[in-house]
């Protein structure tokens, strides 16, 4: 589909939510891989012999692991969810912020966030589309698990379902016999 400068090739349809569960579980599986590995039994004695103190320190360690693991994953979804929703964003609107700067930079990220998420409220706006998202409560949703970022991705999945349905209304029409102003031009 041709737009008009700054409209471009409209982005991928995600599951977003899919994704967050991925992010949600990687997440906690540091603290419920914990449960399973502490033993039950604690000894009758008070003085733990050697072998339980290797054990436990061994147990201690996989789990930093697996926390440290969880952790550099979970980031590196995170940020390659971001950057895609950001770069498609700049490619269908216009450039309004490096999305790698966006995803990775700290604080950064948060006025990044709220800008894109205004951005898809303009589109939702001159599209009359339903319900726009609300940049500030998406901001604050960031915070919380993260569900801001399904939630924009579930605004960008209308948007761009909404385009490859019914077709851009900011599209111009491909002959000018629809325009009666002789005028108008090109």
């Amino acid at each position: 589909m041709d737009r008009p400068y700054p409209y471009g090739p409209i982005g991928v349809v995600r599951n977003p939510w899919k994704l967050w569960i991925v992010i949600i579980l990687l997440s906690f599986l540091p603290y419920i891989s914990i449960f399973f590995m502490v033993p039950l039994e604690s000894s009758e004695s008070n003085d733990p012999s050697e072998n339980e103190t290797e054990e436990l320190d061994s147990m201690f360690f996989l789990t930093m692991i697996l926390y440290i693991g969880c952790s550099v994953v979970v980031f590196i979804i995170e940020v390659w969810w971001m950057y895609t929703m950001y770069n498609e964003l700049n490619i269908f609107r216009g450039y309004l912020h490096n999305p790698l700067l966006a995803a990775c930079i700290p604080f950064f990220n948060i006025y990044a966030f709220y800008k894109y998420t205004e951005a898809l409220e303009q589109e939702y706006n001159l599209r009359r589309m339903g319900k726009p998202p609300e940049p500030v409560l998406y901001c604050c949703l960031f915070f919380i698990f993260a569900l801001g970022l399904p939630l924009l991705q579930s605004k960008m999945n209308e948007l761009w379902n909404a385009i490859s349905t019914y077709g851009d209304p900011m599209q111009e029409p491909p002959d000018s016999d629809h325009y009666p102003d002789p005028g108008y031009q090109h």
